[in-house]
């Protein structure tokens, strides 16, 4: 296990020298190019296009007296009972396999 990961740890470093250009690798110099400052702008207050008490007209409310009328009228049904009250239901016993590593009592 230990070779593995050395031998892929080895591949992804050649891979990784190829791909950033090998023997003919040449890093880029940083320059920083000193400019003029940009001018400030000045940000202006705009009046509102629709008046406040017309835009709370506008606002539109959903219709929701179906739906309340479907949830008075929704009775839930009690989940029918598969077993009977007090018992609780049995798994079946798994298989034993012969290919595990150790094979357990019952095997």
């Amino acid at each position: 296990m230990t070779r593995f990961i050395v031998l892929t740890f080895g591949f992804l470093g050649w891979g990784y020298y190829e791909l950033s250009g090998g023997a003919d690798f040449v890093p880029e110099v940083a320059t920083v190019e000193i400019t003029e400052p940009a001018e400030a702008v000045v940000a202006q207050v705009v009046a509102p296009a629709v008046e406040p008490e017309v835009a709370q007209d506008i606002v539109a409310r959903a219709e929701t007296e179906t739906l309340m009328t479907l949830a008075a009228a929704y009775e839930p049904q009690p989940a029918e009972e598969t077993q009977p009250a007090g018992q609780r239901p049995v798994a079946p016993r798994p298989r034993c396999l012969k290919s595990t590593l150790m094979a357990g009592p019952g095997c």
